[in-house]
């Protein structure tokens, strides 16, 4: 059984200045939007910070670059007013740059939460880490900063790493309980949740995650994850059928409202 939908938006769009996607124009990403058919393109590039884990410059906007950064794209919103255009940032959750991040936020207008990493918190052979991940998840979205959460499976990928039987089957049993924790707390504050189409794998554990997500009734967004413009080429073959496990996210979400209109 197949879902068709189809949705006009793209909250996860990244430009050169991240240090790790292609050499383009922001207006280059305004055409392809516009040739295939996006109503709504939201730019969310890596927050800039000046002392963080993460935080060299082939990952993430520099400190300096931000302010053109606003500059610019509140430039394209006016030439092109038949598409929505919104300034965005994707930033990791760090309790002790709360202050700094709320700054942040306070000058754009929306942020993703995709936690590349837990602070002091090793990924190398450790089972534990799918809770330490989830506290942090619900900690940031506790904070009211955070609009979507994009990239949540990359926790998952920890399970690489582990180097017995023995913590692969407690790491599985611990992501189960991450997913309910990242889930329910996304649900509670009525936060998206993003399915990365170009990052998606056919494995039980995410699917199990989408799963519980739609259990939980949290609402799914697609998200492209553009680091060329050209991306948004395979916007439509992507926006197709999505199935998790013969289980339909039937909660999947195509309508580019600001936040307040997500709950239910």
């Amino acid at each position: 059984m197949e879902h068709d939908i189809y949705q006009n938006f793209n909250y996860h769009t990244h430009t050169k200045r991240c240090g790790h996607a292609g050499l383009y124009n922001d207006e280059d990403y305004i055409y392809y939007a516009r040739i295939n058919g996006i109503r709504t393109i939201g730019f969310s590039e890596h927050a800039p910070f000046s002392n963080i884990e993460f935080s060299n410059t082939f990952e993430r906007m520099m400190l300096e670059e931000f302010p053109l950064y606003i500059e610019n794209i509140s430039k394209l919103k006016k030439e092109n007013p038949d598409i929505t255009i919104l300034i965005g940032l994707e930033s990791e959750y760090d309790k002790d740059k709360e202050q700094f991040l709320s700054e942040l936020r306070s000058r754009v207008e929306y942020m993703t939460l995709s936690q590349h990493f837990v602070k002091g918190v090793s990924k190398l052979d450790n089972e534990s880490y799918p809770l330490e991940y989830a506290s942090t998840i619900s900690d940031a979205l506790d904070t009211g900063l955070f609009d979507i959460v994009v990239d949540p499976c990359v926790f998952i990928n920890v399970r690489n790493t582990l180097t017995s039987e023995e913590k692969v089957k407690v790491f599985d049993e611990n992501v189960i309980k991450a997913s309910e924790i990242i889930t329910s707390k996304a649900r509670e504050w009525n936060i998206p949740i993003e399915l990365n189409v170009n990052k998606y794998e056919d494995n039980a554990l995410i699917k199990k995650f989408y799963q519980i997500a739609s259990k939980n009734k949290v609402k799914i967004i697609l998200g492209m994850d553009v680091h060329n413009p050209k991306d948004m080429n395979n916007f439509r073959k992507t926006n197709c059928s999505y199935t998790i496990n013969s289980s339909i996210i039937c909660l999947l979400y195509t309508s580019p409202s600001p936040r307040d209109s997500w709950a239910s």
